[in-house]
């Protein structure tokens, strides 16, 4: 295979996959990312995100601090969960940045995923709150109740 079709194959991968993906170099230009992306942005193509910069972008620089802090210090940040937004609304994103070295330990790059996890943030909430009537009705409770598991651990009293 030619490195063309290794980088189209590799393009469509990253287009198929669930999540917004994209990788800048040191001076926050964007050296690619995936359609996801490329919409996130309001561009038409992942191309066209090619050479931007944050600034050019409508969040703006607003992650730069951290992307340089993350590079200076050579330490992927993951699972960050932020809660985003927007001119529609807001969500809940979970994002993941990796920086990337050449073979002499220099910084060249952050690659970055960011997968939106309001489904996620939904079902947290209602297992609190699911949790919290359940403690309110133990406690409601006048008789000692006491929650062993099968080796007679405690779980659980009111």
């Amino acid at each position: 295979m030619n490195s063309f079709l290794n980088l189209a194959l590799l393009q469509q991968i990253i287009d198929q996959l669930p999540m917004t993906i994209f990788c800048r170099d040191t001076s926050g230009r964007y050296l690619f990312a995936n359609m996801a992306f490329a919409r996130e942005a309001g561009l038409q193509h992942p191309d066209d995100v090619i050479g931007k910069r944050d600034a050019e972008m409508p969040w703006g620089d607003v992650f730069r601090e951290e992307d340089d802090r993350l590079l200076a210090e050579g330490r992927p940040l993951l699972n960050q969960q932020l809660h985003c937004h927007n001119g529609a609304g807001a969500n809940w994103m979970e994002i993941h940045k990796v920086p990337l070295y050449d073979e002499h330990g220099n910084p060249i790059a952050l690659f970055a995923m960011i997968s939106a996890i309001d489904q996620r943030k939904e079902l947290e909430q209602t297992y609190r709150q699911q949790q919290l009537l359940q403690r309110r009705l133990l406690d409601a409770i006048p008789d000692l109740i006491r929650l062993e598991d099968h080796q007679g651990v405690l779980i659980d009293c009111n």
